[in-house]
């Protein structure tokens, strides 16, 4: 017997061993079971919003931001964007170089800088402190508070405390070991130890007392200590990991598992671990005693690590030296790729065998069996017919039978063995049924292998359909065949019966069946979503009733009454007992949980059209094949991101000025145009992050949720108002408080009240004098009557004429306004869906126009808006198209019968008009604009969902460097 080669599968190994060694960690902090190349891993770099690649320090105010050190300023974080204050924007940081960042107990965030001094920001002000305010030298390591919430700040030449606004300074001639102080903390007993390059230094009341490599440290070099929840201290050195305990000190190294002895910064997480930054080695974690690595190798930006730090919902933030921010968290989802020992990446099925096997069918690599943390891969030199595996089955024997894209083989005594009457086709699916008869489906038809008897069925024979998906054997012993293009057939008594569209079934591509243990038969398709059969009645559940997609290929049901289930968009669940009170009427629709990339998944395109596509193992463990390898998630142990987000408003402009520049929250007269920015610091999967906001005083209701982190108003009338946004996390757990803003807005004189009283005055006074001259004057007051009728009335045609014109008109650019675009998109959508047709949405923003409002002053950028749009309705040049202005800078365009080639050559146009206008910027730029399309044949869905993906993908063209056009895949 010939064995494929063996290697061992770290993950395996660690799965099996610590999920039952070690208790469930606390909900922030990562799982310590999981091995290290376990957790989901992201990077961000200068090229998506970092203003330099070295990231010095890192701390999350209590205001949920994630705060940056680098080399060129200062950096927030919300989890989007990137804000970056810098010596050239903020006067008061002297030096861009910033090396360490601390908040105090009062919520003031302190910023250290090398050579630049002290600044402390604290609502919204930065103040600075520098020698000339007392301290010993302007370039500082560190800062900390002690428990009486005394600052002690590290610098190059003496330690300083900050108390009651005055610096004190500490030195050698006081007892520091050294003046060079990188580093300060208190223990529990209220000692504080000082790290400086002469050795540790302690002060215990009012007394240094020092310890140096005579008294057993590695060396006197010391770049940071902290102490430990046991109360542990432990000493980051060029030579080695110091630890120090009961007055010895014990020195680790490469000996003991460092990958690197160059210690530059030390963090301990919730769950106890202690994680150690190195110089050349990447990031260590000590747990339980060992040390494990995270490298360049592993997928970090640099082996050299700056600065690490844990967030409230349990990330650890890695800082580092030329790579950028990385940051580890954990997922719902382990994945497993070849980087974990699978043969290939692209896996198409996967099951366990009743020894407790793992095998995986991949495409074009062979199969993987994982036993006991080993791995063996069989191809065709070891027999398969084919190394495309796209089925697998064991029967009652304990025999595998694996279906390839060139036939049926099996898999015995460590070999695999091929019959000549056995199918050679593609075979997708195979059932071993109750009574002894092996079903194998095939592109050609459908097969029965009973006692050395082969039997095989087409359509001839009453199938529906000869390409057979999937397979599956009720609790009465029928066989359900599901089908490619023919629905559902089921077998019984040597008959087939079918079901498909016509008969109720949603759709008639079917990828799975799963009958469950209460009788019911599920059945996913492919356009179709979900059905169930039960007691001969057909339930259908789609996306438009709330499921997560309309393609389902897989099903899995767990303990807990959920199914399970598979798309090429990612994994999503829903509860039995939904769907029940669904059926029954009691709920309007159905929600789903949708998991992906920001779970752990690799990749979100799970693999259907094979069986089985999904497998649930003897641990509760739920398996998927998926194009990037196979991912796995334990239902029982689900964590939930209980962290509601914090809501702030960035900002509010009123006709594109800053709000606060406005006394009293008092805006100027007149229907002005309202913007506001916000956002919600959380960092899980912020692509799930949702906004609901509501203008109190104008709008009805919140808006529905949406990912968009901007609110646009236009022509709001006088009154008071109060602008609220609330927002939910990556689990759907919503910060109902959220922010808000509150403001007026003036009238203009005739929108007072005491000019409708006076009006009503004069009108009455009309009234009375008219009286008496119709009296006096009959004849006259008819005449003079009639001829102000046809006055008034040419009057009142003008007026209404120029209302007119106003209402679906932009009062700047004389396109059509957002009122006017909104109606035309709906009649056109409607159009649209009763034609069949194709129709186009195209968002364009005028790139960089703040910055040339703000230097060129608003008539110039109202001019430049005028150009942009007589460029752009130029572009757009049929009389059934439409160009709006849709709110500040923002255009769009409704390109009817057009689908996403003509849209895009119709936005590529646009973009290209607005930069031939050449209107200048700078002297090196010129104002461009950036577009979004989508395009879509309505049959489902609204008009938003378009204009949705095109917001997105407007999103995309400007986050990849503007003056672009993309185009949406989500429409």
């Amino acid at each position: 017997m010939r064995v494929g080669r063996r290697m061992k599968l770290t993950r395996v190994l660690l799965l099996a061993v610590l999920f039952q060694t070690l208790p469930l960690p606390s909900a922030l902090a990562l799982d310590p079971r999981k091995a290290l190349k376990e957790y989901g891993h992201d990077v961000w770099h200068s090229g998506n919003g970092l203003p330099q690649n070295s990231v010095t320090s890192i701390v999350q105010t209590r205001d949920g931001y994630l705060w940056l050190g680098t080399l060129e300023g200062l950096v927030r974080f919300d989890g989007v964007q990137f804000t970056v204050f810098d010596k050239w924007n903020t006067p008061q940081l002297k030096s861009n170089r910033i090396h360490t960042l601390f908040e105090d107990r009062e919520g003031s965030l302190w910023i250290g800088t090398e050579g630049g001094g002290l600044n402390r920001l604290r609502e919204g002000k930065f103040d600075h402190y520098s020698k000339a305010n007392g301290l010993s030298n302007d370039f500082l390591y560190s800062i900390s508070e002690d428990s009486e919430g005394n600052l002690w700040i590290s610098t190059a030449n003496g330690l300083n405390r900050f108390s009651a606004g005055v610096f004190s300074t500490y030195t050698t001639r006081d007892g520091l070991a050294s003046n060079n102080v990188r580093s300060v903390t208190q223990s529990r007993d209220g000692s504080l130890w000082f790290a400086t390059t002469g050795g540790l230094s302690r002060l215990k009341d009012g007394k240094f007392v020092a310890y140096t490599k005579q008294d057993g440290l590695s060396g006197n070099f010391i770049n940071q200590i902290i102490e430990d929840r046991r109360g542990d201290i432990w000493i980051a050195t060029p030579t080695g990991l110091n630890r120090l305990r009961d007055g010895v000190f014990t020195l680790y190294t490469q000996k003991e598992g460092l990958s690197s002895e160059a210690i530059d910064a030390l963090y301990e997480d919730h769950a106890g671990a202690l994680w150690v930054a190195t110089s050349g080695g990447g990031v260590n974690r000590l747990l339980d005693g060992k040390f494990s690595a995270y490298t360049m190798s592993d997928g970090l930006s640099s082996n050299f690590v700056r600065s690490i730090y844990e967030d409230r919902e349990g990330s650890l933030w890695i800082g580092t030296e030329g790579g950028g921010l990385d940051r580890l968290r954990d997922g719902k989802f382990t994945a497993y790729t070849r980087r974990e020992g699978l043969s290939s990446d692209f896996v198409w099925t996967l099951m366990e065998g009743r020894d407790g096997s793992l095998w995986v069918g991949t495409q074009g690599s062979g199969l993987d069996r994982i036993k006991s943390g080993a791995k063996t891969s069989y191809t065709t030199k070891d027999g398969l017919p084919s190394d495309v595996i796209r089925s697998l089955c064991e029967d009652k024997k304990g025999r595998l039978w694996v279906g390839t894209a060139r036939g049926l083989a099996l898999f015995q005594s460590g070999r695999f063995i091929r019959k000549e009457r056995w199918p050679v086709e593609t075979v997708r699916a195979i059932l071993d049924d109750r009574a002894g008869g092996l079903w194998v489906g095939t592109d050609t038809g459908l097969v029965r292998m009973s006692e050395g008897r082969m039997v095989k069925f087409t359509v001839a024979d009453g199938l529906s359909s000869n390409l057979i998906m999937a397979l599956s054997e009720d609790r009465e012993g029928r066989v359900w065949i599901g089908t490619w293009g023919g629905g559902v057939n089921v077998f019984k008594d040597g008959k087939f019966k079918s079901f498909t569209a016509s008969e109720g079934l949603s759709a008639n591509v079917v990828r799975v069946i799963y009958p469950d243990s209460d009788g019911n038969v599920w059945i996913g398709t492919e356009g179709g979503g979900l059905n169930r059969v039960r007691d001969g009645q057909i339930f259908s559940y789609a996306k438009s009733t709330g499921l997560f997609d309309d393609m389902v290929s897989c099903i899995i049901e767990d303990p807990h009454g959920n199914l399970w289930m598979s798309c090429n968009k990612g994994v999503f669940s829903v509860s039995k007992k939904q769907l029940d009170d669904f059926d029954a009427g009691r709920i309007a629709s159905i929600s789903c949980n949708s998991y992906g990339e920001s779970d752990g998944m690799v990749s979100r395109e799970c693999n259907g059209s094979n069986q089985p596509a999904g497998w649930r193992s003897r641990d509760g463990r739920i398996w998927f094949p998926t194009m990037k390898g196979a991912v796995v998630i334990n239902p029982a142990e689900l964590r939930t991101n209980d962290q509601p987000p914090p809501v702030h408003i960035a900002r509010a402009l009123v006709n594109g000025v800053p709000a606060d520049t406005y006394q009293m929250g008092e805006f100027p007269r007149g229907r002005s145009n309202l913007e506001f920015h916000y956002s919600a610091p959380s960092f899980l999967g912020t692509d799930r992050i949702k906004f609901r906001y509501k203008l109190e005083g104008f709008d009805p209701d919140w808006s529905e949720p949406m990912m968009r982190r901007e609110a646009y108003y236009t022509n709001i009338p006088p009154g008071q108002y109060r602008f609220r946004v609330i927002a939910c996390n990556n689990d759907g757990v919503w910060n109902d408080v959220g922010a808000s803003f509150e403001f007026r807005l003036k009238p203009h004189f005739y929108e007072t009240w005491w000019f409708y009283l006076l009006s009503a005055a004069f009108l009455a006074l009309l009234i009375f004098v008219g009286h008496h001259l119709r009296i006096r004057r009959m004849a006259l007051r008819e005449r003079r009557l009639a001829e102000l009728v046809a006055e008034r009335t040419r009057e009142l045609e003008a007026v209404n004429e120029k209302l007119h014109q106003q209402a679906i008109l932009d009062d700047l650019t004389g396109i059509a306004n957002h009122r006017r675009f909104r109606e035309f998109l709906d009649r056109e959508w409607r159009r649209a869906a009763r034609n069949c047709a194709s129709i186009s949405i195209v968002l364009i923003d005028v790139d960089r126009f703040k910055s040339y409002n703000d230097t060129y002053g608003h008539q110039a950028g109202d001019e430049c808006l005028r150009r942009v749009a007589e460029a752009l309705q130029e572009a757009a040049s049929r009389a059934t198209d439409l160009v709006a202005r849709y709110g500040g800078e923002e255009f769009v365009a409704v390109l009817t019968d057009t689908d996403e080639a003509g849209a895009m050559e119709v936005a590529e146009k646009m973009r290209q008009q607005v930069e031939s206008l050449n209107i200048v910027h700078t002297e090196t730029l010129r104002i461009t604009v950036s577009a979004g399309v989508a395009s879509v044949i309505p049959a489902s869905g609204a008009p938003d969902d378009l204009i949705g993906a095109a917001d997105e993908a407007l999103y995309q063209a400007k986050r990849s460097g503007r003056n672009q056009v993309r185009l949406s895949k989500a429409a």
